[in-house]
């Protein structure tokens, strides 16, 4: 369908005749009250109406009736003004503004179109509640994100009062029936790409029909939800609970804008609701305000604001409790706990604890490389903007460490370590080794603050659309959703973050200006600095003693190193980038300029993470990493 024809359009090409005709009556009957502006006649006399012109519309719904509207129309005339008695052969031409107020039924097409009033105009928007009447110029209602609550709670007053008073799960088919809507559960099309199909007129739709695996040609009647039963299995029955709800909201607040549609389109009889987010049946314009409203008042429906809040506290107190334990520690099952209670999805629980102010549900359930990384939180209220995040996936750090100019000078700082997809401060207060394998400390994940690097969050999908305002919590393991990351740079850091940045440089300076000026003394220096035994360097870069002797007793084998054995013995000794950096430099040797050798590059900058360190060497770490990055891995023999 193309681009839909704004009400203010319609309004000016069907009521013309009869706007122009209210202006006639009212310029007659109230010339005195026109502001005119005069430049040649001195004493107005005969007044000459010769066209009017529709400026803008504001259109509000009648609360007690889903498909009615009363609408504002500001009209300019041109308005020919005569000089009084017809001494003078001159006329000035005016343009003064009246307001006119309508009524009718889009319903029925506005055939009941009626002019209530009219009077003059001076440029002030009328006056109504925006909130539950005010209407778009394709009759979707004006809510912002602040008013949200407050239309699911005016919602809930109207059809489920009962959930406003106590925490409870909302039977969705209960809510459809009280709203006079007849759920069916129907696969809609054969790839069950339409979850839900709500129906605002008697029609013949084409709907799948697995026995004959045909689309088939159905009567349905007004007032049908058709829900594809395919996508509780296919997810959860929150899932499949958030798509009746989805569909009740259509019909409860959208009826006008498709009734809009339907004038302008008479094929126009439903809304198709895609699983990717997107939406069939309704213009691209009118789209973007419904699926958002949409999928935004369903969860504050079934999550009311008090009562849900009031549940959250219980579980609190079930589960931890002040002083007991930290919240990092039990915020899984209380979201898993809510979920189950309001029969949502995790991910709606989530998203919902965060718009309720509780923020650590933002480090929880965030699944990246194929796990869940451990729950997190900041130690500072709101130090994470909405669209931002402390985790990326190994993929997304190799890409910016290595594109992005900023974030790699600061790397190559040797500060920063990539531990649970985090760029974290190497330091043992946020690192440490459990079991074999290094993960952050319990501290570092109540102060990430403190420690760890922001990234800022854009949002893409197969279909190139945002399905809701919230994608940038959804990081579960069922979200299709493509979250594109980049260095954040307008974050502010922490002082604590800036006094450890600052040591680690203090830290690098004797070994990088006391070292000697040749390369198997620089090597040796930075051996003794390691604190290493040669064979746990060694073993680390899989290479012979007798090597590792040649590196650091022979000057001459500095011409006979190769890029990958210094990156090996680098990543071996655990050095710091500038120390491996100098390294390079006394061999003589650029750091590299192919694939691999850039991810070799990322892994000296920002370390090799430790899993399972008593059984694997960091020769063996190293591969695993550079095959996780499709590059092939270092040879076992070296060759030299």
């Amino acid at each position: 369908m193309g681009k839909s024809k704004s009400f203010t359009a319609y309004v000016q090409e069907t009521f013309y005749n009869e706007l122009f005709d209210a202006a006639r009556r009212f310029v007659i009957r109230n010339p005195d009250n026109l502001k005119l502006k005069l430049r040649n006649v001195i004493n107005p006399g005969y007044l000459e109406l010769d066209d009017v012109h529709v400026q803008h519309v504001w259109v509000h719904g009648v609360e007690s009736h889903r498909t009615m509207i009363s609408f504002d129309v500001a009209l300019m005339l041109d308005l020919y003004v005569h000089e009084s008695g017809g001494r003078r052969d001159e006329c000035d031409i005016c343009n003064p503004w009246l307001m006119v107020k309508c009524q009718g039924d889009m319903a029925r097409r506005l055939s009941d179109f009626r002019i209530q009033s009219v009077y003059s105009y001076e440029g002030k928007e009328p006056t109504g509640n925006r909130l539950d009447r005010a209407l778009d110029d394709s009759l979707v209602p004006y809510i912002g994100l602040d008013q949200l609550d407050q239309s699911a709670e005016l919602f809930l007053q109207k059809y489920y009062p009962e959930a406003l008073t106590t925490p409870m799960r909302i039977d969705p088919n209960v809510l459809a029936k009280k709203m006079g809507l007849t759920i069916v559960q129907q696969q809609i099309t054969p790839d069950s790409s339409v979850f839900g199909q709500s129906f605002f007129k008697d029609c013949d739709e084409e709907i799948y029909d697995g026995i004959t695996d045909t689309m088939v040609k159905r009567h349905i009647k007004r007032g049908t939800v058709l829900v594809d039963p395919n996508v509780a299995f296919a997810y959860n029955i929150g899932t499949y609970n958030n798509t009746v709800v989805h569909e009740c909201v259509h019909w409860a607040f959208h009826q006008r804008a498709l009734l809009l549609e339907q004038v302008i389109n008479s094929s126009a009889a439903s809304i198709k609701c895609m699983v990717v987010g997107g939406a069939a049946g309704v213009s691209k314009s009118s789209y973007d305000w419904m699926e958002w409203q949409a999928n935004s008042l369903a969860p504050r429906i079934q999550m009311p604001l008090k009562p849900f809040v009031e549940k959250v506290k219980e579980l609190y107190n079930e589960y931890g409790g002040i002083g007991k334990t930290s919240e990092i520690d039990y915020i899984q099952p209380v979201i898993d706990n809510l979920a189950e209670f309001f029969g949502v999805s995790r991910t709606a629980a989530k998203i919902r604890m965060v718009d309720a102010g509780f923020e650590t549900a933002v480090g929880a359930f965030n699944y990246i490389d194929g796990r869940y990384i451990p729950t997190y939180r900041t130690f500072a209220s709101g130090y994470l903007e909405r669209n931002q995040t402390f985790s990326i996936s190994e993929r997304d750090a190799v890409i910016l460490s290595l594109t992005d100019s900023e974030l790699r000078n600061r790397l190559e700082s040797g500060a920063y370590r990539y531990v649970d997809s985090h760029f974290v401060l190497d330091d043992p207060m946020f690192i440490e080794t459990v079991d074999g394998s290094e993960t952050l400390t319990h501290f570092a994940r109540t102060h990430m603050d403190w420690c760890c690097l922001v990234f800022d969050l854009s949002v893409t999908s197969a279909t190139g659309e945002k399905y809701h305002s919230e994608c940038y919590l959804n990081r579960d393991r069922s979200s299709e959703v493509a979250l594109v990351p980049k260095y954040a740079r307008s974050n502010p850091d922490p002082k604590e973050q800036v006094e450890i940045e600052k040591r680690h440089q203090l830290d690098m300076m004797e070994p990088l200006q006391n070292h000697p000026a040749t390369f198997h003394g620089t090597l040796q220096a930075f051996i003794n600095w390691s604190d290493m035994q040669l064979s746990e360097i060694e073993y680390n870069a899989n290479i012979s003693d007798t090597q590792l002797r040649r590196y650091r007793t022979d000057e001459s084998y500095a011409d006979k190193i190769t890029v990958e054995m210094l990156f090996r013995l680098c990543m071996a000794m655990e050095l710091p980038y500038p120390l491996s950096k100098e390294l390079f430099r006394m061999a003589r040797k650029d750091l590299g300029n192919t694939n691999r050798d850039l991810c070799m590059l990322h892994m000296l900058m920002v370390g090799v993470q430790k899993e399972r360190y008593d059984t694997t060497s960091i020769f063996d770490l190293c591969n695993q990493k550079l095959m996780r990055m499709g590059e092939k891995p270092m040879a076992a023999k070296n060759k030299e």
